[in-house]
């Protein structure tokens, strides 16, 4: 059994959120860091010409002497903070010539008085290698749960954007000319939708005991979810799960990329990958590998079954548009690796996400009311459905 993960981990995306316990004996929380808050790194390329962006939400294609403010929902709060940067697909250095935190109270606005320094070993200003991540020094700032941080840096010099986060979903805003990171507001900022050079944002609390870190795919990521609202992941696990502080739960939701990708020809000749001739045995081959080396890392896994995907690929009057398309044999593979998840017992929990948002008539398909139209994605209602069926006895 081989342990390939195919195409769907190329586009696999993190998630971390922090979750609170009662206070154990024996433990001193106050010693650790949790992250409350990350999006993975990923190396940045231009959409393609077919791909609409929204009207004045594109990426500028350079940053000079201009600050830009980015705003987080975090989970869990506590009385100290500090970011994690990243120039991991990065060809020549970031200058971040300085740095600031505060609460937001919507859109580029900060609430007054709340506006906090952020330093790097005590300066202020800082180059990101290239190929490097940067963590800051800690904050002293009282963050509640659930509330909303504007992270905003001055970038003195030519940045191109090179090391992103592609689904942001979170408006992002880039000034006039200057450094403005402890400003109320940034006049005229123009916006965007990615995540550029920030990757997680991270807490200490006598309160709080691990983050859940969720590995998957776009669907993972909220695609076709309202905003504001790449290597394998074998390769990607020591960073993206390993190296988040205070990990303790491990989602694994995956997997319909690679069924998709299952037999892919391009003008109708068969692409020469051994990804593209993956079988079910390989998958579940790459699940273990998952499982294996987290538990190395202390993490309990949860596995998430396979959602259906019919229909992804045809126009509505039946024409296929994709020509790795569903397939009968690909509906098969997915019931086989989800038979697996549900009965195998080698996660240490299950969410049977299948169950959820399937057609009850038609198991092949999205259920319509949770298909965003492209009958792969769920919309926000199904993305509602998926998270209000997880139990929570599986975090405890």
């Amino acid at each position: 059994m081989t342990t390939s993960l195919p195409r769907s981990m190329a586009s696999a995306t993190l998630l971390a959120m922090s979750i609170a316990w009662a206070q154990q004996p024996g433990i001193d929380p106050s010693s650790g860091w949790i992250t409350t808050w990350a999006a993975s790194p990923q190396a940045y390329s231009p959409p393609p010409a077919d791909v609409t962006v929204p009207p004045g939400y594109r990426l500028p294609e350079s940053i000079s002497n201009q600050t830009i403010r980015q705003i987080v929902h975090v989970s869990a709060g506590g009385k100290q903070m500090r970011i994690r940067l990243s120039n991991e697909f990065g060809t020549r250095p970031v200058a971040i010539g300085a740095a600031a935190v505060a609460l937001s109270i919507g859109e580029d606005r900060i609430k007054p008085g709340t506006s906090h320094r952020i330093t790097f070993g005590g300066r202020s200003s800082v180059v990101i290698a290239p190929g490097a991540p940067m963590l800051s020094d800690p904050v002293a700032m009282d963050i509640a749960s659930l509330s909303d941080l504007a992270i905003s840096l001055y970038l003195p010099e030519d940045t191109r954007p090179e090391t992103i986060h592609v689904e942001g979903l979170q408006t992002a805003y880039v000034s006039t000319p200057g450094n403005v990171v402890a400003s109320a507001t940034l006049p005229g900022a123009a916006t965007f939708l990615q995540r550029l050079v920030l990757t997680s944002v991270e807490v200490r609390s006598p309160h709080v005991k691990g983050s859940i870190v969720t590995l998957g795919d776009s669907i993972t990521d909220g695609e076709q979810s309202r905003p504001n609202g790449n290597p394998s992941a074998l390769a990607r696990f020591d960073r993206d799960v390993g190296a988040v502080s205070g990990v303790r739960y491990l989602i694994v939701a995956d997997g319909v990329n690679d069924l998709d990708s299952v037999g892919m020809t391009v003008n109708g000749q068969r692409v020469d990958n051994p990804a593209f001739a993956a079988s079910a045995d390989d998958l579940i081959g790459g699940y273990q590998q998952l499982i294996a080396r987290a538990h190395a890392h202390g993490i309990r896994v949860i596995g998430a079954t396979i959602m259906p995907y019919e229909g992804e690929g045809l126009e509505a009057d039946g024409r296929v548009t994709s020509e790795n398309a569903f397939t009968p044999a690909k509906e098969a593979m997915r019931n086989a690796i989800n038979h697996w998840i549900l009965a195998s017992h080698a996660f240490d929990g299950v969410i049977d996400f299948d169950a959820v948002v399937r057609d009850p008539a038609h198991p092949s398909r999205l259920q319509l009311a949770y298909d965003s139209g492209d009958h792969i994605h769920p919309n926000a209602s199904g993305i509602t459905a998926m998270a209000e069926s997880i139990d929570l006895a599986l975090l405890h």
